[in-house]
């Protein structure tokens, strides 16, 4: 997921390719909308970047060539984190509530 496009925003200031690819077209709508700006950087080293979006599943990056990455950053699903917090508390609520 892309989100809102922070990673990809900080990839153009730092002179590195960007590639956000998410399900929800909204957020896809935002993330373009932050990347959309000029900017002159104090570092003349650091290279003008591509920042691409698709909407899409990162479980499936069937459009991303083979190789041409080199660096994965995902975000787990909220959900995850919230079935692992329900299933600690019950294991919690089990072993030290017990009548």
């Amino acid at each position: 997921m892309c989100g809102s496009g922070t990673t990809l925003v900080e990839c153009k200031l730092t002179g590195r390719d960007g590639i956000g690819v998410d399900i929800n077209k909204n957020a896809l709508m935002i993330a373009r909308d932050r990347l959309n700006f000029g900017y002159e950087t104090i570092d003349n080293s650091i290279p003008k970047t591509t920042q691409k979006t698709y909407v899409g599943d990162a479980r499936n990056l069937d459009k991303i060539k083979t190789g041409s990455v080199d660096l994965i950053a995902t975000h787990p699903a909220i959900e995850i984190f919230d079935i692992k917090r329900f299933e600690m508390e019950k294991i919690y609520m089990s072993t030290h509530l017990e009548s």
